[in-house]
């Protein structure tokens, strides 16, 4: 019962997504992100504050879940929380955006093979929009569009940050090319909060909820190399864990 609903939730809106179409006219893309930032960010503190309400968040947790969805796709769906000492909310908050802004890196070295990134052209540095093409060494294409939406806040309560990508739905000017690559759709909405540790110290807590769907293909795609599709699937998780504690202790020599 409980793979059913997961199952059913993939395929259905979740309350962290939204319909992203974007037109071919720059400006008035632009004006699309722009105009959903802030219910974005609002929608993704609400879900992960609901997600992790009942968590020890001084206490290291992860949980993945790994299943087909109805429509034949593969999803993965991974929940972190980890706390960091010796550290601040607005230096995890830049290694979170940086490994986010470099994730093609990150797939190159999965996949093993060159992953091409096309950003579109945007100043606003608290919206960015990322287009990926990967290819396995098996020789399927995989693509990507994505949308990360941050904004860090300072308040005599305590500095948090927030962060949420989304998958944009129909690109007028970058249209998916599902007759030559598999779609590959991320969900991800980041945390990161000061808070005191249960020996009154001070500690900066990251909690991260992330939902990685391959969509079903009729790509003519051999076994081994959906296969590696998913494996890659299932690494991605502690592929960016391991990106962002690597940068926030370069950050602290």
């Amino acid at each position: 019962m409980f793979i059913t609903h997961m199952q059913q939730s993939i395929t259905a809106l979740h309350p962290t997504q939204t319909i992203i179409r974007l037109s071919a006219d720059r400006l008035e893309r632009q004006s699309t992100l722009m105009a959903m930032k802030d219910q974005k960010l609002n929608d993704a503190k609400r879900f992960i504050s609901e997600w992790s309400r009942d968590l020890d968040t001084n206490l290291s947790f992860s949980q993945e879940n790994q299943f087909e969805s109805l429509d034949g796709g593969f999803s993965v769906i991974r929940f972190d929380n980890a706390p960091m000492h010796g550290t601040t909310v607005k230096a995890a908050f830049d290694a979170v955006v940086h490994s986010m802004q470099n994730v093609d890196i990150l797939i190159s070295e999965l996949f093993g093979s060159i992953t091409i990134r096309e950003d579109t052209n945007f100043d606003a540095s608290d919206i960015y929009q990322m287009r990926l093409v990967s290819t396995t060494t098996h020789g399927a294409v995989v693509e990507s569009n994505s949308v990360i939406f941050s904004e860090y806040v300072e308040s005599p309560s305590g500095s948090y940050a927030i962060i949420a990508g989304d998958f944009v739905d129909e690109d007028k000017l970058y249209p998916y090319r599902t007759n030559e690559r598999v779609r590959r759709n991320t969900l991800t909405v980041v945390m990161i909060k000061s808070a005191k540790s249960s020996y009154g110290q001070d500690v900066v807590v990251g909690t991260r909820w992330t939902c990685l769907n391959l969509a079903h293909t009729q790509l003519d795609i051999p076994m081994n190399g959906l296969k590696e599709l998913k494996e890659v699937s299932m690494a991605w998780g502690d592929t960016i864990k391991k990106a962002i504690l690597e940068r926030l202790a370069k950050s602290d020599q």
